[in-house]
């Protein structure tokens, strides 16, 4: 016998409606004799919520069909969404989540947000997330759901920003990877599992750039060209800022948590607004209201301009000239001022006498007649001043992502001084912001201070006050008493320049600088200068240069009536280029010979004729310079006395010479001779001689002092 039947599927309304899942099954099927059969049915939900149906068997011949009860409750998706670190704990709410990366984001800086979509399901699903007007350029591509995404190596808990993610040194993914990190919080306690949004690199595939370094210093340099890479793409679309997120599609599966970062670039101040937009499933898409302003000048100066600092601890630069010596040309220099926003700026000069930090008030105290003091407050007032600094043009247009140059230039005066002033640059956007609301208080000014050093140009000396030269009339003129040395030090922190010239009976004989001082390895020839080979003379700073002044003048035929030494004065002249003048003083004195007789008068007594006595008298010379005697007869005298003699120069040595007189054994006489070269005989009555002291030189003899001596006897 055979049966045949079929099942048809109610929902146990019987009320018309939309099926719920099973709808109408009609599976017509027979069924033999002793015969089992297995029917499957496939159970396919659209709506959520509880669900009861009967499944009825119709058997024909069968007064009452067989029932089979259906009861189940059908779960769909469940997304959840919330921000971590939100400024605002208003902001974490489902119902109120609005992402705002701050009111003062200062420029070229990067914020993030991370924006955590929870699914608190079993059912896993795609999502999609797309960003209104801002959206960076270069944005991870979609996510493979087929491929298997590289573990994550970063902990829990942790929010990372695009710049860091892009970070290969600091240890976390390299390359083009995205953490989005899950939280282990779920629905009816279910664990959650982990997940990443992004795909590892292969080895083979990196560069030499997210390879790690073995120095911290190497891992930072590479890190930082990284992370401006990135932002140069992503602003690439010059609206002022760029969003970029870490993840931009992917599946959130069964109880996971995904994180996405949300990365604000910024290369222009104003007040954007944007929406976030998150697409999972065939849920209605989350929207999310993004507010950001930033603050700041995307303007600054070049900071590979010659003088520039620009210390990272302060807010405004200085500029330096180098120093320059008084009465000298105007010195101008080029400054450039870079432009890193999308929109030209218009940017106006002005210069201020005073540095920054400026002084806010101005204090004034007084006393009056019974003693007390009167202290008066008032508000510091600023002056512009263009003397002796001034800048051109004094309005400058920069266009967008360039550069424009300006002159600055300083005037130089007469007058030794420290010069310090504010250039103040006033920028603002030419024709506004077409994509932000900008205010003047996000677009501030920048500062740099101007300094200059006009010096006195001046050597120090070394004999420091003068140079003297102490010599012999005895000596000649090429004598090394004739050459002294000076030393002249640069001690100012400029170079400078100047000739030698001098005065008086003096002559340059060689200019030579230091070397050993100076550290120079060139030819040593070429420091010595012989007068008349350069007219100019350069020192730097701390740098030496030793002059060879020679004493010139020549000792005089006649020696001073009145002193032994004859002294003369000059000056050696530094002559900078400036055109002032630095003397420095020459002495010299030339002693000459001078001699002193131990007897102005010799008395013999009586002496009979035919007969002869002895004396003696010593000269002694009384200076150090070499001289020659010489007796001559000025009375009568039967017999000459010898003319010429010589005091060899010492510390006063003295000569004695005997005067024989007859009646002296010959022995005797030649004894008192070789004791002397003064000896001459006295025969009878007296006479004068008179000593001459002379200084021999090559073109002759020179006379420069007499003494007369009386000799008598009878």
């Amino acid at each position: 016998m055979f049966f045949f039947f079929f099942f048809q599927a109610e929902d146990g309304i019987r009320d018309a409606q939309e099926s719920r899942g099973l709808g109408d099954v009609y599976k017509r099927q027979v069924l033999g004799a002793a015969q089992e059969l297995q029917v499957t049915m496939t159970f396919e939900p659209t709506v959520s919520g509880q669900l009861s149906s009967l499944l009825m068997c119709v058997v024909e011949g069968m007064d009452a069909p067989l029932g089979l009860a259906i009861d189940t409750h059908v779960a769909t998706l469940n997304i959840e969404y919330s921000l971590d670190q939100a400024p605002d704990d208003n902001d974490k709410h489902q119902d109120n989540l609005k992402i705002s990366f701050g009111d003062k984001v200062p420029i070229f800086s990067a914020p993030t947000r991370t924006l955590i979509v929870t699914n608190k399901s079993a059912i896993p699903a795609t999502f999609t997330l797309s960003v209104g007007k801002f959206m960076s350029v270069g944005s991870p591509d979609k996510q493979d759901p087929v491929s298997t995404p590289a573990p994550c190596t970063l902990l829990p808990k942790t929010t990372v920003s695009l710049g860091d993610a892009f970070a290969a040194a600091l240890g976390s993914p390299t390359g083009t990877q995205r953490a989005c990190l899950t939280d282990r919080s779920g629905a009816s306690g279910k664990s959650m599992a982990s997940s990443s949004c992004g795909q590892g690199i292969p080895e083979s595939g990196r560069s030499h750039e997210t390879l790690r370094f073995r120095s911290e210093h190497g891992r930072s340099l590479v890190a930082a060209r990284i992370r401006h890479a990135q932002e140069q793409s992503a602003l690439s679309k010059d609206q002022g800022i760029a969003l970029s997120l870490s993840c931009a599609t992917g599946v959130v599966r069964a109880w996971e948590s995904v994180r996405i970062v949300l990365t604000c670039y910024s290369n222009m101040p104003g007040h954007y607004t944007d929406v976030v937009q998150c697409q999972v499933a065939d849920l209605p898409p989350a929207r999310f209201p993004v507010s950001v302003t930033v603050c700041g000048s995307p303007m600054q100066f070049d900071p590979t301009s010659v003088g520039l600092r620009l210390p990272p601890d302060t807010p405004w630069g200085n500029f330096r000239f180098e120093p320059n010596l008084i009465n000298g040309p105007p010195v101008t220099r080029k400054l450039s001022l870079l432009n890193s926003g999308p929109i030209d700026v218009e940017a106006t000069m002005r210069i201020f006498s005073e540095p920054r930090h400026f002084q806010s008030a101005d204090v004034n105290i007084t006393y009056r007649e019974d003693g007390k003091g009167c202290v008066d407050v008032i508000p510091h007032v600023m002056h512009e001043s263009e003397i002796p600094i001034k800048i051109s043009p004094a309005v400058l247009l920069i266009p967008a992502k360039s550069k424009a140059d300006f002159e600055i230039s300083l005037n130089v005066g007469d007058v030794a001084t420290k010069v310090e002033q504010c250039l103040i640059v006033d920028p603002i956007a030419k024709g506004g912001h077409p994509h932000a609301v900008l205010e003047q208080s996000m677009f501030p000014a920048a500062y740099l201070n101007l300094e200059a050093l006009i010096l006195q140009p001046e050597v120090t000396t070394k004999p420091k006050a003068r140079l003297a030269f102490h010599c012999l009339s005895s000596d000649t003129t090429e004598h090394s008493s004739r050459i002294r040395t000076v030393q002249l030090t640069n001690q100012t922190c400029s170079i400078f320049s100047f000739s030698l010239a001098t005065s008086g009976p003096f002559k340059i004989d060689q200019v030579e600088h230091d070397i050993i001082k100076n550290q120079s390895f060139d030819d040593p020839g070429a420091h010595t200068l012989k007068p008349g080979r350069s007219k100019f003379h350069s020192l730097k700073p701390l740098e030496s240069v030793q002059v060879s002044v020679q004493f010139v003048q020549d000792p005089e035929e006649m020696g001073p009536k009145q002193s032994d030494i004859s002294s003369y004065h000059g000056e050696l002249l530094i002559n900078y280029e400036n055109g002032t003048v630095q003397p420095y003083e020459l002495v010299a004195d030339i002693t000459y010979p001078a001699a002193v007789l131990s007897e102005t008068e010799i008395k013999f007594g009586i002496v009979r004729v035919g007969s002869h006595a002895t004396s003696s008298v010593t000269i002694t010379a009384c200076t150090p310079s070499c001289s020659q005697w010489m007796m001559t007869n000025i009375g009568n005298c039967s017999t000459s006395p010898p003319r010429r003699g010589s005091i060899t120069i010492a510390r006063r040595n003295s000569l004695t010479g005997t005067v024989p007189v007859e009646g002296l054994t010959a022995a005797q006489q030649a004894n008192a001779t070789n004791k002397s070269p003064f000896s001459f005989q006295v025969k009878s009555g007296f006479f004068s001689v008179i000593v001459e002291l002379r200084v021999i030189r090559q073109a002759g003899e020179i006379v420069s002092r007499r003494q007369r001596v009386d000799v008598g006897g009878w």
